[in-house]
């Protein structure tokens, strides 16, 4: 039983980065795409304070 929870939590762990990764490479690709309209230090900019903001509020659980 404690194997089985173990493995279950693992899967629950690994899809949940999967899922995150697919979210920044979403977000930095969007960012890309509309980024020759603006500023390029500020997509930078931007694309910081959006990681920053990623692993402080979800790291901490």
């Amino acid at each position: 039983m404690a194997n089985d929870q173990s493995f279950s939590y693992r899967l629950v762990k690994i899809s949940l980065i999967i899922l995150n990764a697919l979210v920044i490479i979403g977000f930095t690709l969007s960012l890309l795409l509309i980024g020759h309209h603006l500023d390029p230090p500020l997509v930078i900019f931007v694309l910081i304070i959006g990681i920053y903001y990623h692993y402080f509020t979800h790291e901490s659980h």
